[in-house]
């Protein structure tokens, strides 16, 4: 997988995140596929880390593409299932498909997600996108991607006393010094209003570059 070094932290994070939204869904997940044999190999490639191999799972994979289809049929599905997608297509898996067509048809159903769920998504997909890993028209918009809005995120930091994390909210500091307080920070039993604070500061459309960031520590899932 090729990836910028000012992307490798937001390429590692986003597949942290878009793993747990289809763990949340696992009951969703097993029920994806219409034989035995379908919902092994979709069970598989959660456990490969969301790699789709073709031709191998061909059938798998267009049941996956099926389901990423259909929200008003199973809405957990249709959440994992292009969790799913998304992240084989941010790690360069086998799947063709660019979810043009996705974003375009089903943008307002992936807001109705858990917040968590839906900025993992929403994250996802501008990942893709900056990639070029997905085609869209109109990305996310930075509310999209957040799970928490800045006056909720700044209130639940302040009123901790996180005051130089509160400062970098406030300041919307650049993705390095963003990242460089996060790689010192996480070394720390972290509660979880620094959690917030410091996923706010990955979700938001500057994100954060940690200066070793092959190796920094990831967020914990909200």
């Amino acid at each position: 997988m090729s990836t910028s070094i000012a992307e490798v932290f937001r390429t590692r994070q986003a597949l942290r995140d878009l793993d747990e939204a289809t763990r949340i869904h696992r009951d969703a997940v097993l029920r994806l596929g219409t034989t035995g044999a379908e919902r092994e190999d979709i069970a598989a490639i959660v456990e490969d880390g969301g790699r789709i191999l073709l031709p191998d799972r061909q059938r798998a994979y267009h049941q996956l593409l099926l389901s990423a289809a259909l929200p008003e049929d199973d809405f957990p599905a249709f959440i994992a299932a292009t969790a799913i997608l998304l992240t084989d297509r941010i790690s360069e898996g086998g799947g063709t498909d660019d979810l043009y067509w996705n974003w375009e048809a089903f943008r307002d159903h992936y807001r109705l997600a858990d917040p968590p769920v839906r900025a993992a998504l929403m994250n996802g997909f501008r990942l893709s996108g900056d990639k070029g890993r997905v085609i869209l028209g109109d990305g996310p918009t930075q509310d999209e991607c957040l799970t928490r809005g800045d006056d909720d995120v700044l209130s639940i930091v302040s009123g901790a006393g996180l005051r130089a994390l509160a400062q970098a909210i406030a300041e919307d500091v650049p993705p390095d010094e963003a990242g460089a307080l996060w790689q010192d920070a996480a070394t720390l039993p972290l509660s979880w209003q620094a959690v917030a604070g410091f996923r706010y500061l990955y979700e938001r459309a500057g994100s954060m570059n940690p200066p070793d960031a092959h190796q920094a520590p990831l967020i914990p899932w909200t």
